[in-house]
């Protein structure tokens, strides 16, 4: 099959299934979902959608105070792995109030109804074509989207590249799937010192293993099957193997639950901070 055609069959696949993509996005309130998306969730054990619900609002919420937090230390150079559709809260809206010549920004996803959400949004920000690029790629092929990441992005700056709610999708490795540690080593290998890769992966550790939260969270990820984006979920040692194969260091706030990390109002959530079933860490590419 040519590279011509394959799209072909990918767009039946992600237009006659439910896509993990349009049901984040459902679930956090942005735009894009189909009818089929909206009948997987409302299809769900209402346990099992609470637990949706937390773990993507939890993920969410995360994944904006590490954009903070990257900004603040003076980072302008993104890779979005797996940038799902357009939102109010998504990167490039973020960044473009404070976008600068300096600014540069790569939304990555092998999802081509999101791909072409994300051209239209550049185009709807009037982002300027050379410092910002949608591509279509596959994530975990790190070789690929480096590749084509350099025509924007000066990788002998520091790069943020983050990864919310991306390897969780990737099954366990075997000889035709890499392990996840390996793809986030490769891609610090190609990130000079001082960038940083942001993760959050879904888990059930940290909760009782025979409680409501923890059988939910196992059951929700069994329905993932049903999608185009089978779920994995992993253990805190296999997550924090991510931060510590390569040249990975993690920051000073941890491998943390999603809805804990950076969040000094965590307190007032209400509920345990495992029950967010996501683990999330920022890791320092090493001097």
């Amino acid at each position: 099959m040519t590279r011509y055609e394959e799209p072909k069959d990918r767009n039946l696949r992600y237009i006659n299934n439910p896509t993990a993509g349009r049901i984040y996005s459902k679930v956090v309130g942005g735009q894009g979902s189909y009818s089929i998306d909206r009948g997987f969730i409302t299809g769900l054990h209402k346990d099992y959608q609470d637990v949706l619900t937390n773990a993507a609002g939890d993920n969410m919420a995360c994944r904006n105070r590490m954009i903070a937090h990257t900004r603040e230390q003076g980072f302008e150079q993104f890779i979005d792995l797996g940038c799902g559709l357009p939102m109010k809260d998504d990167l490039p809206g973020i960044l473009t109030p404070g976008w600068s010549d300096t600014t540069r920004l790569v939304c990555v996803d092998n999802d081509p109804i999101v791909v072409a959400h994300m051209i239209h949004r550049g185009y709807d920000l009037e982002l300027p074509r050379q410092h910002f690029a949608v591509i279509d790629e596959d994530v975990y092929d790190p070789d690929a989207v480096l590749d084509r990441a350099a025509t924007v992005v000066d990788f002998s700056r520091p790069v943020v590249v983050l990864a919310n709610a991306v390897f969780h999708f990737l099954p366990p490795a075997r000889p035709t799937v890499p392990d996840p540690a390996d793809v986030v080593a490769r891609y610090a290998s190609a990130l000079c010192p001082g960038s940083m890769i942001g993760i959050t992966h879904a888990t059930t550790d940290g909760l009782d293993p025979t409680g409501k939260t923890a059988e939910a969270a196992r059951a929700l990820a069994a329905e993932y099957a049903k999608t185009t984006h089978p779920a994995q979920l992993r253990t805190r040692a296999e997550i924090a193997q991510m931060f510590t194969t390569g040249e990975l260091e993690i920051t000073e706030h941890g491998l943390d639950y999603a809805s804990a990390w950076g969040n000094p109002d965590v307190g007032e959530l209400g509920r345990a901070p495992a029950t967010s079933c996501f683990l999330a860490g920022l890791g320092v590419v090493r001097e």
